[in-house]
């Protein structure tokens, strides 16, 4: 985790690459476990009312909001996470910036917990 808060992908002081879309045509998608995840992420905040909207984003939704990325454009990468389209870096709505963690890290989807970056697969090696 540590690489991962502060030197991720490789790059000093870079964290939550793979939360975030920034200027790249990249998508945190396909959710193959979508139902499973939502189940696991109202457990884990009982009493809040979450729904798969929350979460996840459809193609009707993300293909409009990225036009130009390739990669939104495709049906078969959703559903995808659901991006915070209020901050620049357009992270998943439960990567929080200031703390550089996952809020619903223990709850995450199969997708983000298997996923691993070129450098860190470079590390382990």
């Amino acid at each position: 985790m540590n690489h991962c808060q502060k030197k991720c992908m490789g790059f000093d002081g870079n964290h939550g690459g793979c939360c975030t879309i920034s200027n790249r045509d990249y998508i945190i998608g396909p959710i193959p476990d979508a139902q499973e995840t939502l189940k696991r992420v109202q457990e884990q905040f009982p009493g809040v009312e979450i729904t798969w909207n929350d979460l996840f984003m459809t193609y009707d939704e993300g293909s409009k909001l990225f036009p130009e990325k390739i990669f939104w454009q495709d049906k078969d990468n959703y559903p995808c996470m659901r991006v915070n389209t209020q901050d620049k870096s357009f992270p998943c709505v439960f990567y929080n910036m200031h703390l550089k963690c996952c809020q619903i890290h223990n709850s995450k989807s199969i997708v983000c917990s298997t996923w691993v970056c070129d450098y860190l697969k470079s590390i382990q090696a």
